[in-house]
């Protein structure tokens, strides 16, 4: 076994003596505190409504209420706005089930002419379900205008230690967009001449191509063996267990069988989706596994081009028949995104121009230290994914400038890219093994420019939240305001 895979072995070892000798003792829990997600957000102009969350610290136990108070300055309930659920005097009751984790309202701008922009509603929250209580953040402001924000903390909602979402970020907007990482399989490039698909990595997404092109004549007898390497755990199987020297030679394939983590969409495993159908091939799909690691299963697909845009053939690999699915392209937006099961286009990422970084688990590429050191996929999680469409990135570490002295005048000493996804990557975390800490690492902060300029410092502040991790903390400080 090569020296990174003993070392990690020690390291989930020594992890689960202290996760054994911990469990004799039975803690108690911390207060299950309600808190809006955000303290501030505005309306753009070219906005309708807004989603409102509020995050509990843990699933609550029995089902209840929120009640929310509001107090409008310069707009009236039913003639400027509404609310859903709706307002009575003024306050808003939000039934909240048993195990809900999260609640939300929507606010509707009903009113699109006569706003001057500093009209605002503030939220307050009153009164929570029983068992739980209210936190810090227990007041909202909404802007009737764009607001670009200054600074805040965010507590991530990835939720929790099976790391179930995606979670989109934008720093100016100061919103989050949380995602069920299960909602899609495939994305397809959404804007200009590209035809180009992409993987959904955070469930460790593998696929290979055969010689065929058409679906009804691909039998299982065309993925025999398929098991055994077109899945990131088998493949890890092998690394762990075998020697180096008794390497398979396709182990040096796997990481064809992947998207490259960088994000370049010209090493997609899927190759570019062809103007002549013929060109292109079945590919066998393994779904991966969603949060606990359950297995999604397996499909055959074909991607060829509608147009402008994408047709999408599917089925279970044994099946005579297929299901197909029209993608169409929106230059609005980076991707349209596919569901394999549902045979549907899902909503994932925001627009392009409305979040900076997505948190997610991610299919990463490891050298695995044998002979001929081939890299493979690997499962990451808390991994900081950056839209390169539009946001560029650097890291500073702390030995060069504190993040508090880091100010306007400091934007020259760096060097902002956008040409690797995950620059920060997992660079802002260790997760061992021991002696190495684990948690959110203390010597390095982030620059992230957006599309409009905005230039913002980011610093992660924990890697979890009450010891769970999939919960996450970070601050962010506005630098340069765009022009």
């Amino acid at each position: 076994m090569n020296k990174f895979f003993k070392v990690s072995f020690l390291g989930l070892a020594l992890s689960a003596v202290v996760l054994l000798s911990s469990c004799s003792d039975d803690p108690a829990l911390p207060d299950n505190l309600a808190n809006f997600q955000s303290d501030t957000q505005g309306l753009a102009a070219s906005e309708t409504d807004l989603t409102v969350n509020l995050t509990f610290v843990r699933a609550v136990d029995v089902a209840g209420n929120l009640v929310i108070d509001f107090t409008p300055t310069g707009v009236e309930y039913g003639t400027d706005f509404t609310t859903d659920p709706a307002a009575v005097n003024n306050s808003i009751t939000i039934p909240v089930a048993a195990g809900a984790t999260s609640a939300s309202f929507k606010v509707t701008k009903t009113n699109t002419t006569g706003l001057q922009g500093d009209e605002k509603i503030v939220f307050t929250l009153q009164t929570v379900a029983d068992g739980l209580l209210l936190g810090d953040k227990k007041t909202f402001t909404l802007s009737f205008s764009e607001i670009i924000a200054s600074s805040a903390t965010v507590n991530v909602d990835g939720g929790g230690a099976t790391y179930p979402n995606h979670v989109f970020i934008d720093f100016s907007g100061n919103r989050q967009t949380a995602v069920a990482r299960n909602t899609w399989d495939l994305g397809f490039a959404s804007a200009g001449d590209q035809f180009r698909v992409v993987l959904n990595s955070a469930n460790n997404m593998l696929v290979r191509a055969i010689d065929k092109n058409d679906l009804t004549t691909v039998t299982a007898a065309d993925t025999t063996g398929f098991a055994a390497q077109l899945s990131v755990g088998a493949i890890f199987g092998i690394i762990a267990t075998e020697d180096p020297s008794d390497y398979p030679s396709w182990l040096n394939q796997t990481t064809t069988w992947m998207d490259d983590p960088k994000g370049d969409l010209t090493k997609t495993a899927i190759a570019s989706v062809s103007a002549t159908d013929s060109e292109n091939k079945v590919y066998i799909v393994n779904r991966g596994n969603g949060p606990g690691s359950t297995a999604l299963g397996w499909k055959k697909i074909r991607v060829i081009r509608n147009g402008a845009n994408y047709t999408l053939q599917h089925a279970d690999i044994g099946s005579s028949t297929f299901q197909t699915l029209t993608i169409t392209k929106n230059s609005a937006a980076r991707f349209q995104f596919a569901s394999l099961a549902s045979n549907s286009v899902v909503n994932v990422e925001p627009n392009v121009g409305d979040w900076d970084i997505e948190w997610t688990a991610f299919t990463n590429a490891i050298p695995t230290g044998g002979p001929t050191d081939p890299y493979i996929p690997y499962a990451y999680q808390d991994m900081i994914v950056s839209n390169v469409s539009t946001v560029s990135t650097a890291q500073v570490l702390t030995s060069v400038s504190s993040y508090e002295a880091f100010n306007e005048a400091s934007l020259a000493s760096i060097t902002l890219n956008n040409n690797n996804q995950i620059l920060i990557g997992s660079s802002w975390r260790s997760t061992g093994p021991p002696p190495a800490p684990i948690g959110q690492k203390t010597d390095r902060f982030y620059v992230v420019k957006d599309g409009a300029g905005n230039v913002y410092k980011v610093q992660f502040t924990a890697l979890t939240t009450n010891g769970e991790r999939g919960k996450p903390q970070l601050k962010f400080d506005l630098v340069k305001k765009g022009s």
